[in-house]
């Protein structure tokens, strides 16, 4: 109420500097005050109503006042508490579930390739690419272009056998025929030039028959959250388009919004235990030696993995503490893509390293003054995933048996997927700060007084006993 009840109030200027400022709402007696010091170089020793606070350089310190009571310092950017530093590490690890081997029957894992969609299946055709979120009306990330090309004689020459896609974004699988040639993506929410080198194998397939289909899968990463001008953000093959140095931006286009299987409920229609049912789609059982095989080629295909979970063990495995746990999927053996449980999904990955400490300054310093800038201050986790866990709500799982569907667009070893649980600590209960009360230096006269005063009577005392009981010194010999 205090906050909301009161006008934005005028800045009080504290220490005599412009730069360290109180904000305060309420009244004397009962108020909210945002200390601040905006120097980002000098500490500050300033006194507010009567109380001392050290303000750090470039922090804002949270100040309150009860009625009839002494003021509290509730929070301070740059001295968070110990319950704040633990609950900004919150959570702080996960681990395995003892005595749940079987959790995840990856000894049955299905594997199925995504189909490249027909051409006569595909919806929309104009001269030149269409944009991307315009035609998909932003209802799924993914978009099938393709159009037939003509390989010349000079794509023989190892430095012409490229794709090269002028103003494209966010990020491009190709294949021509049915062979798989690469991917490319930008940085930075940007359109980009991708290029795509063509293996030496695929373009002698390609030029023993002078044309191929050439096929493009665009996906859309989504927004930066700072986004502006949404209504300008434009992605998709937006540019010229080469072949081994062959313009073919004009050539007449095909395209087909979505993925298979990503709009479906669950993904990629028909239970892995189903076969034999008219929705039933093929589905491999997982050989390991075969995917290695996949994964020796430059890339490979985008693959589904679906597997079965053991509902009735993962709900057998309790938290010893008696807290109700929470489980998480560790996709830290896969590289990019989508996950779902029983269709519900639980969103993309990218298991990217960051930067090694070694490496990279922001891993080695960590101090907040100045402006901010989320790239040069207290990175932690260097050298590690920067995510590798994914929350598992238990309303998600079935009552006895679940699937868990994987949609991997590059690579990776479905047999390291596991369910963990979370083992952090909760938060501990935040206890306000009492400030420092200034003292004058008639308030240390005073104790010296008393301090003189009391050794005076004390000595008064001892000699006064030493007299009753006759106490005589000892002379020198």
């Amino acid at each position: 109420p205090i906050l909301t009840s009161n006008k934005v109030p005028e800045p009080e200027r504290l220490a005599n500097d412009r730069n360290v400022n109180a904000h305060v709402y309420g009244t004397d007696d009962e108020y909210f005050a945002f200390l601040v010091n905006a120097n980002a170089k000098t500490n500050v020793s300033a006194t507010f109503r009567g109380q001392n606070y050290d303000l750090h350089r470039w922090s804002v310190t949270l100040v309150k006042k009860d009625k009839d009571k002494q003021p509290a310092i509730l929070y301070n950017t740059a001295k968070p508490s110990k319950a704040v530093r633990r609950a900004q590490h919150h959570p702080a690890d996960f681990e395995e579930i003892p005595g749940t081997d079987g959790l995840l029957r990856l000894d049955d894992m299905r594997v199925r390739t995504v189909g490249l969609p027909d051409s006569d299946d595909m919806t929309y055709r104009g001269q030149t690419p269409h944009e991307q979120i315009t035609l998909t009306k932003d209802t799924s990330d993914y978009l099938w272009y393709r159009a037939e090309v003509k390989i010349p004689e000079s794509c023989r020459k190892e430095k012409n056998a490229k794709i090269v896609l002028q103003d494209a974004g966010d990020l491009v699988y190709a294949y021509l025929g049915d062979a798989y040639v690469g991917m490319a993506h930008g940085r930075h929410d940007t359109l980009a030039t991708f290029t795509i080198d063509i293996p030496s194998d695929i373009v002698s397939d390609v030029l023993s028959d002078n044309t191929a289909t050439l096929t493009l899968l665009s996906q859309t990463m989504g927004m930066a959250h700072n986004q502006y001008n949404m209504e300008a953000y434009y992605r998709g093959l937006l540019g010229n388009i080469t072949v081994c140095g062959i313009d073919i931006t004009s050539n007449g286009w095909v395209m087909e919004p979505t993925l298979e299987g990503t709009e479906e409920d669950p993904p990629v229609r028909g239970d892995i235990a189903s076969e034999g049912s008219d929705d039933y789609l093929d589905w491999d059982l997982y050989d390991a030696k075969k995917a290695a095989e996949l994964e020796r080629k430059k890339g490979s295909r985008l693959r589904w993995y679906a597997v079965e979970i053991d509902t009735d063990a993962l709900r057998a495995a309790s938290d010893p503490s008696g807290e109700p746990t929470r489980y998480a999927i560790d996709l830290g053996s896969m590289t990019k893509g989508h996950v779902w449980v029983n269709g519900h999904h639980l969103g993309r990955y990218w298991t990217r390293k960051a930067p090694e400490k070694s490496d990279y300054k922001p891993c080695q310093v960590c101090d907040y003054g100045g402006w901010f800038w989320p790239d040069n201050v207290c990175r932690q986790k260097c050298g590690e995933i920067s995510q590798r866990f994914y929350h598992l709500p238990p309303g998600y799982l079935n009552m006895h048996k679940s699937v868990l569907y994987v949609l991997e667009e590059m690579s990776g070893d479905p047999r390291k997927i596991a369910i963990v649980r979370r083992v952090s600590e909760s938060p501990v209960h935040h206890v306000p700060e009492t400030p420092v009360v200034p003292r004058s230096l008639s308030y240390y006269a005073v104790w010296l007084v008393a301090l003189v005063a009391g050794s005076w009577t004390l000595c008064r005392a001892y000699h006064f006993a030493v007299s009753r009981r006759g106490y005589q010194p000892i002379p020198d010999q």
